[in-house]
């Protein structure tokens, strides 16, 4: 959820979802995916949304992240 107050005018949609993805997840491998082998290679599913919210809303990010089978 990202706050109206750091939209860009000239990107009226906010910055582009791939490379909010790809911040993300390098934070990811230097906390959650810290000792997964392959980091965050783990992935094999990913859905995102962004949505852009008013001054005064919560802002951030909700992520669930659900063990797989290996092998």
């Amino acid at each position: 959820m990202l706050p109206r107050s750091n939209i860009p005018t000239n990107f009226p949609y906010g910055t582009d979802l791939d490379n909010l993805n790809k911040r993300f997840l390098d934070g990811l491998c230097q906390t959650v995916f810290s000792e997964a082998p392959g980091k965050d290679s783990c992935v094999v599913v990913l859905e995102t949304m962004k949505v852009i919210v008013e001054e005064g809303e919560e802002t951030g990010a909700y992520i669930e992240i659900l063990p797989i089978k290996v092998g």
